[in-house]
């Protein structure tokens, strides 16, 4: 078994006593140790780059993080129920050097479905295990480096993922619609539906007005009708996917107006074995070198010829590195247990050699610690 520890020894134990004394504690019930009741005063009141845990509980309010960095790691039980016709949390102006994470936080409405809106943000966001099943709905707008993993966005009356103008990667996430507005996405594994309808036409899972979307071990069904069911992908705009992307809906399930290639592409996927046990699955053509590379949290990078590098150059370490015997090659690490940890962000990505020397980047996974 290959350990993480080295990794987080380089990059975060130097660190992470600073972020400790930088961590407070938001419960709305005001139990033993809070420092705030109120999620909203306490975004407003701590420094750029605190740590706020959030204890379980109902916070009913809308909260508005303006050019701040920050974590917000909630409990499980954890949720915002913001007043009707607000975004439960809205993410504005992230400077180019500033972070944003959020790590299990449900959002709801008063009235309907809750809101996560993120808007000119420079910086990375990382937005992991949030939202909600049942409801909750994502709008993200000029956003350079966007990472969404492991949630469920569903609105039954709006689509639920809005991308305008922005560079973001899904990763095993549930959408029920998503429009694109330019920019670049990658969904690696998940789904996303189109809105069914009994007797009209069936909704697209995806529709684009132009921009790029790669597409990877993913699957897109357009919503379901009696009379047509939906595209997988309507609009237009260029994709590319990996042949066990499934695409679902009318036939063709793509519009004409879209360009497609399909073809392999590297990939690399995560997911919990057990406890602290935690794996990183690469696959690509059979008979390549690669190199699992972990980093620190990065702006993504474009190299000509490649698709965008999200890893931090100057913290970047090969965690493992292997031929694709059979197009795959996975690795396993024991994650290290500490609060000083919560809400540190590691992202990997493979980098692969074809026999040929020619050289590809897979998809950005990533890791918020719990």
């Amino acid at each position: 078994m290959h350990m993480l520890r080295p990794l987080l020894t380089a990059l975060f134990v130097g660190i992470a006593t600073g972020l400790a004394a930088q961590s407070y504690v938001v419960d709305v019930n005001g139990g033993p140790g809070a420092n705030f009741t109120s999620l909203g005063a306490a975004v407003a009141a701590v420094p750029d780059g605190a740590i706020l845990r959030v204890r379980p509980g109902d916070y009913p309010e809308s909260v508005v993080v303006a050019a701040k960095g920050l974590t917000i790691a909630a409990d499980v039980g954890a949720q915002i129920v913001a007043p009707a016709g607000l975004p439960a949390l809205h993410v504005v102006g992230l400077g180019p050097v500033q972070t944003f994470v959020v790590r299990g936080l449900a959002l709801r409405s008063a009235t309907g479905t809750g809101e996560l809106r993120l808007e000119y943000c420079q910086g990375l966001a990382f937005v992991d295990n949030t939202g909600g099943f049942l409801q909750a709905r994502l709008y993200a707008s000029h956003c350079d480096a966007l990472l969404v993993s492991w949630c469920s966005w569903y609105d039954p009356a709006l689509p639920a993922a809005i991308l305008d103008s922005c560079r973001a990667v899904f990763d095993s996430c549930s959408v029920g619609e998503l429009r694109q507005f330019g920019g670049e996405l990658q969904i690696a594994g998940g789904a996303v539906t189109g809105r069914a309808s009994t007797l009209g036409q069936g909704g697209a899972a995806v529709t684009m007005q132009g921009g790029d979307l790669r597409l990877l071990g993913c699957q897109l069904a357009g919503g379901f009708s009696l009379v047509a069911p939906g595209r997988a992908i309507e609009g237009t705009g260029s994709v590319r996917r990996t042949p066990d992307a499934v695409l679902q809906g009318a036939s063709p399930p793509v519009s004409p107006t879209v360009a497609m290639v399909t073809a392999a592409m590297l990939r690399v996927a995560t997911s919990w074995i057990t406890g602290p046990i935690y794996s990183v699955y690469a696959s690509g053509a059979v008979g390549d070198l690669a190199f699992l590379v972990g980093a620190e949290r990065s702006l993504p990078q474009v190299v000509p010829g490649l698709d965008a590098v999200w890893l931090d150059a100057a913290t970047a370490r090969i965690e493992t590195a292997g031929v694709l015997t059979g197009g795959a090659f996975a690795a396993m690490f024991q994650l290290p247990s500490s609060p000083a940890l919560t809400g540190l962000s590691v992202v990997w990505q493979v980098v692969a050699f074809a026999p040929t020397g020619a050289m590809s980047v897979s998809n950005p996974t990533w890791l918020v610690m719990p």
